[in-house]
């Protein structure tokens, strides 16, 4: 039984002491992190805090703006224009304010790469004949007959070139006064 509580105080102070080797490697954890692909901003900052937790925990103040910098440090290239307004930014933010801010964006970029997605549906269908000659060319036709324009569902041409979308101006001028 005396061996089971030597062990368990033993982790203890390994995993919950605030000694130098605990400290130093709490710190290599904190400022080593990097967001996995494969993960969620919430699980990310989660790991962020919990590091910045045990260090403060062992006496070791971290202070927001420490803890914003570490978890831009760890953020992906995709992340590029978050961590310049961020960091670009006079305003003093919380953690909180950071946090909520970042998921923010992680949401907004998730629905626009799916807007995006469903902008111009692509079939793989065969379609009927479609006029292949040099006149369909001119007129802006694709060439793989794959595409399929989103407004009229036409095969064969794209949005530029697609004879039911209304003319907003004239061709000629470009203006739209006449």
């Amino acid at each position: 039984m005396d061996d089971g509580k030597k062990a368990l105080e033993i982790l203890r102070q390994q995993y919950a002491g605030s000694g130098k080797p605990r400290i130093i490697s709490l710190y290599t954890e904190l400022t080593s992190l990097v967001k996995r692909s494969d993960e969620s901003v919430t699980d990310y900052v989660i790991r962020a805090e919990t590091a910045a937790a045990a260090l403060n925990s062992a006496n070791e103040n971290i202070s927001d703006s420490l803890l914003i910098a570490m978890v831009l440090k760890g953020l992906p290239e995709s992340c590029k224009l978050f961590i310049v307004v961020v960091t670009q930014s006079d305003k003093e933010q919380t953690f909180t304010e950071f946090k909520a801010a970042l998921r923010s964006f992680e949401d907004t970029e998730r629905t626009r790469s799916v807007t995006s997605d469903d902008s111009v549906m692509k079939t793989t269908h065969k379609s009927p004949q479609v006029n292949n000659g040099a006149s369909s060319v001119a007129r802006g036709a694709s060439r793989d007959n794959t595409v399929c324009y989103y407004r009229c569902k036409q095969v064969g041409h794209i949005a530029r070139f697609c004879e039911s979308k209304p003319r907003l101006w004239c061709s000629f001028c470009r203006k739209a006064s006449h």
